[in-house]
């Protein structure tokens, strides 16, 4: 009873004040911990029971514990073998659980086999969790779909969606979580699939006939109100592109919560229709009930996404985008009204959408009130005040975060590298180097790029070349982009041309940066004619459009 009211602490006063002690208390002390969000002290509780003499963990014992340990293993960090990402610490302790149930012989209980493929599933452990599924002597809708959104999660859609149909197949008739397990396979293969330009949108067709597929299938066995079918339907309608699809699903829910608001405004976000996911979130009541933080930051992405387009205006000699702006303030006022404004990963949503709309005092201003930061936080607030021309304010941030605890990314050092750059801060950029390789993040290509970059514009470009040409052999036009800027920085306009040969010669297309370096190049030598063939070039592929140019 105090564990279904939520407070376990009386929980725990009544079972320590109990003088015998068989599986039944031990089991609701368990449960009530993983319950109550404390997964943690459910696992404790279940080492605890072992340990003592006097009651021997049955079925359910079992079952609370692995549901305490894929529950910490859904936020663990992952660590990669064999091209998986996988929970390496909890996958143990499943193990462990595991070898104990097999131990008494409650294994191959139904709920508890379909625990364990779950378990298995969100460790990352696919090849677990289908060997305890083919074990099992029969199965349910539970281990079906347990099985299916494990490989759905684990990057393997086509599995998913083979196993989902095979389950119809064999007879048993789904129910809303396996729509919502098939749905989210299917949203999985939309994200993968190449698309086909139709009406100025890209198509994904294939995946769009499958979702169609699931969502007559779901009508048919009335399970697409179901709130979480509908908030993934609409979801997988726009990763295919089809956005009227995904209003029609919105619109026909009698009852809106938050996950579909929520999944209907990302929706807009990710096919560029951020005009449209602010009206909508504008519309919308935006209490306490009826949002929650992602829909908030769903609609800060769409102001940081107009922000980027809008012409900004001179206030105090900083140009800031007035109307984005305003929008911005007005959900930041919403969400602190919601109470969800310190809720970390929206604030620093926040800092980075007040940093492209051009305040840093505001930026500034939800940094200094966070309760926490993260490495995220840190390196929103760098890039924020480099990409608004306040670079010794990011170097000087930098600082304080690897002062803070917190380690820099790959990302927070893209971040200060630009900002180096910017001030020709050559010393601070070395240090920032040395501190980079220490990490083991030379070899990602953002770094990469970003240090070509960076020696190019202090004029380095000897050795700009040389860390260019130690990068991955596959190089694309961003790393190209790198080295020409250099060039260009420093007027050498017969090294962008030559190494701009090179760049066609091996197949690289180019875009707008590249045709922006080759222009400054002409222009800094007074090569009018060559200007006006490359002029010619960027007409049939659009790139004169590009606003930098």
């Amino acid at each position: 009873m105090y564990a279904k009211c939520g407070s376990m602490p009386d929980a725990q006063k009544v079972f320590d004040l109990m003088p015998v002690r068989d599986a039944v208390p031990w089991n609701a002390l368990i449960l009530g911990y993983f319950e109550n969000g404390d997964s943690a002290l459910a696992l404790r509780s279940f080492s605890a029971m072992q340990r003592s003499s006097n009651a021997a963990p049955n079925a359910r014992t079992f079952t609370a514990a692995l549901m305490a340990c894929t529950k910490l293993a859904a936020s663990d960090v992952r660590s990669r073998v064999d091209g998986k990402l996988v929970s390496l610490k909890y996958l143990e302790t499943g193990k462990i659980i595991h070898s104990q149930a097999v131990a008494v012989g409650v294994d191959s209980q139904l709920y508890l086999a379909s625990t364990l493929v779950d378990m298995y599933a969100k460790c990352g452990s696919m090849d677990d969790s289908r060997k305890v599924f083919e074990r099992m002597p029969v199965h349910n809708v539970v281990s079906w779909t347990s099985l299916v959104l494990g490989y759905a999660e684990n990057d393997e859609p086509g599995v998913a969606l083979g196993l989902f149909f095979r389950m119809l197949s064999l007879g048993y008739e789904p129910d809303a979580r396996a729509f919502v397990a098939a749905l989210t396979a299917c949203a999985s293969l939309a994200e993968k699939e190449q698309g086909m330009e139709t009406d100025g949108r890209l198509l994904k067709l294939e995946s769009l006939q499958r979702g169609m597929e699931l969502h007559s299938l779901a009508v048919k066995l009335s399970c697409w109100e179901n709130i979480f079918v509908a908030s993934t339907l609409v979801s997988v309608y726009a990763n295919c592109g089809s956005l009227a699809d995904a209003r029609m699903v919105f619109d026909r829910v009698p009852r809106h919560d938050a996950v579909l608001r929520t999944a209907m405004v990302l929706g807009y976000v990710e096919n560029d229709e951020n005009k449209l996911a602010i009206d909508l979130f504008s519309c919308m009541q935006t209490g306490k009930r009826s949002s929650n933080p992602g829909l908030f930051t769903a609609a800060l992405t769409a102001c940081a996404n107009l922000a980027t387009a809008e012409a900004g205006k001179q206030v105090s000699e900083r140009p800031v985008k007035l109307s984005c702006l305003e929008s911005v303030m007005s959900i930041h006022s919403q969400s602190a009204t919601s109470g969800y404004d310190s809720e970390i990963f929206l604030a620093n949503t926040l800092i980075d959408t007040y940093s492209k709309c051009g305040s840093m005092v505001d930026a500034r201003r939800v940094f200094d009130s966070m309760v926490r930061y993260d490495i995220v936080s840190w390196t929103a607030l760098i890039l924020g005040y480099a990409d608004n021309g306040e670079e010794f304010l990011a170097l000087e941030n930098f600082s304080c975060l690897s002062s803070s605890g917190c380690f820099p990314d790959a990302r927070a050092f893209v971040a200060v590298l630009g900002a180096c750059g910017s001030v020709v801060a050559l010393e601070t950029g070395r240090r920032i180097q040395a501190d980079i390789y220490r990490r083991g993040l030379e070899n990602y290509d953002a770094v990469a790029n970003a240090l070509v970059d960076f020696y190019g514009k202090c004029g380095s470009l000897l050795l700009a070349e040389h860390l260019f040409d130690t990068t991955s052999s596959d190089k694309d036009c961003v790393q190209w982009n790198a080295l020409l800027v250099g060039y260009g920085y420093q007027g050498n306009a017969g090294r962008v041309f030559d190494l701009f040969e090179i760049m066609q010669r091996e197949g690289v297309p180019a875009n707008g940066i590249t045709f922006l370096s080759l222009l400054n190049a002409c222009s800094h030598a007074g090569l009018v004619d060559k200007a006006k063939s490359i002029f010619e070039e960027m007409l049939p592929s659009g790139d004169f459009e590009d606003n930098a140019i």
